[in-house]
């Protein structure tokens, strides 16, 4: 579910391992993310940031126009095995892993 940010205000959050944000609006957003601060010129293309190494806050804030964020988790790998992996000249798997992801 998507959050508002207003104009001229901000929302503080907190990120866990492996999640992203997702803005979208128009103008500027400010991103204050580990201490240092970012720009995101947003259009009408929403715009993602992350998956992030590890837990952080960050403070989001609108410039002059409100802006809409999603906190997205990462999604997991899927291990996908199948009769038509490759293999060896001796016939058994070459041992290549396929990873999925949704």
């Amino acid at each position: 579910m998507a959050d508002l940010v207003a104009a001229n205000k901000s929302a503080e959050f907190v990120l866990r391992t492996g999640d992203y944000i997702v803005l979208s609006g128009s103008g500027v957003a400010r991103v204050n993310l580990l201490g240092r601060d970012r720009e995101a010129k947003l259009t009408s293309v929403a715009q993602s940031i992350g998956p992030f190494t590890g837990d952080a806050r960050v403070l989001l804030a609108a410039a002059n126009t409100q802006i809409t964020y999603t906190v997205a988790p990462a999604s997991p790998g899927i291990t996908v095995v199948s009769s038509d992996a490759p293999t060896d000249s001796d016939g058994r798997p070459d041992g290549t892993i396929y990873i999925q992801t949704a």
